[in-house]
């Protein structure tokens, strides 16, 4: 793609008066970007704003050189996103959650399946396909969630958090995995050790800046 990954213009959100992130401007394009920042600083709240999960009180964000508001589905087949908070859909199973997000992305029928069940595969997943959610350990509904990012071979990807609950095994292989991916990537992390052998770019994020 010609466009910049992402370009933030004067990005900002508030939550009432408790401000989220104010006023960001940057230009991201190819490359793997660790972002740190101690909690509260801006850091969910920029990846909520990618993925339009929520709508900016200012500014403006683009994916690609296509805006991102809420409800932009086209723009969201090229993300692969990993939720820093725990998977909901508790009482599916992991391939009825996976099929449900293929099936979101334009896949149907046996191809929904396919690709739900390839992508837990490739996390080491495939035997818990008929497990539920809510019977999984921690480390295992973590795979799901980085199974999840994945399931479109995205051109971006976003992921909060994703070594949380993990084995240090499982940590060094998705560290190959992703050094290895050409994917533009956004990562948070408090895992330095993890970023640094994954990332081409490192900043802080404080609210409207990145340093």
């Amino acid at each position: 793609m010609s466009s910049p990954a992402i370009e933030c213009e004067n990005l900002s959100r508030w939550y009432g008066e408790v401000q989220g992130l104010a006023g960001l401007n940057v230009t991201l394009d190819k490359g793997v970007f660790g972002l740190l920042g101690p909690n509260g600083s801006g850091k969910s709240t920029f990846m909520r704003l990618l993925t339009g999960q929520i709508h900016a009180s200012r500014g403006s964000v683009k994916i690609f050189g296509e805006r991102m508001v809420p409800g932009n589905y086209h723009v969201l087949r090229h993300i692969g996103y990993s939720i820093g908070e725990d998977v909901h859909f508790e009482n599916e199973t992991a391939v009825d959650f996976m099929k449900m997000l293929a099936v979101l992305g334009g896949e149907h029928g046996a191809a929904a399946t396919k690709r739900a069940m390839q992508a837990l595969d490739f996390m080491g997943m495939a035997e818990k396909a008929n497990v539920r959610l809510s019977e999984m350990s921690k480390g295992m509904r973590q795979r799901v969630k980085v199974a999840q990012a994945l399931l479109f071979e995205p051109d971006l990807l976003l992921l909060d958090e994703p070594t949380n609950n993990l084995d240090i095994h499982t940590i060094r292989w998705l560290e190959q995995v992703l050094v290895e991916r050409k994917s533009t990537m956004i990562i948070i992390s408090h895992d330095r050790h993890f970023l640094n052998a994954v990332c081409t770019h490192m900043a802080d994020i404080d609210y409207g800046t990145l340093k």
